[in-house]
């Protein structure tokens, strides 16, 4: 993995079209008519314990999804969330937050609310976008990404 300093342009989408790049929250909404993020999960856990178990990936053949399928899905939502998180942080805010009716609103219209998240992140969810790329840039999450993708597919290739 690349260990040196990345130009501020490698963090730019890479996967995204132009239709999405303009207008972020689309992809959004397919990640989440793909699979409910219980089950993106559950992909990504099946994914990681075949990394290190070095044992080959099995997609889920009932509804088609495939290794590289749920790789780019992954790729779009980190770099659309990149996306609308640099549109918030140069927006004028003036620290706009949900209010505590707006947020009981939700809880009841949405098929899935996150249960254990905080009433600050659900007031203000950026917060925990920020704090994912504080820690992971765009351009490190794609490289391990793809480390796991071709670790996922060589054990795949292996002969049994």
């Amino acid at each position: 993995m690349f260990k040196g300093t990345y130009a501020p342009w490698e963090h730019y989408p890479k996967h995204l079209r132009h239709e999405e790049i303009i207008a972020p929250f689309k992809v959004l909404e397919l990640f989440f008519e793909i699979d409910s993020l219980m089950g993106h999960r559950e992909q990504l856990q099946l994914w990681k314990e075949s990394i290190i178990q070095s044992i080959p990936y099995i997609a889920d053949r009932s509804n088609g999804r495939s290794l590289l399928f749920i790789w780019k899905y992954n790729l779009k939502l980190m770099e659309a969330m990149y996306l609308l998180w640099q549109a918030h942080q140069n927006a004028q805010t003036n620290g706009f937050f949900a209010s505590e009716w707006q947020i009981a609103q939700e809880k009841e219209t949405w098929v899935t609310f996150p249960p254990d998240l905080k009433q600050e992140y659900s007031a203000d969810p950026y917060q925990i976008v920020q704090q994912f790329f504080q820690i992971l840039l765009p351009a490190i999450y794609r490289d391990q990404l793809f480390i796991w993708l071709d670790m996922a597919l060589a054990d795949s290739a292996k002969p049994e």
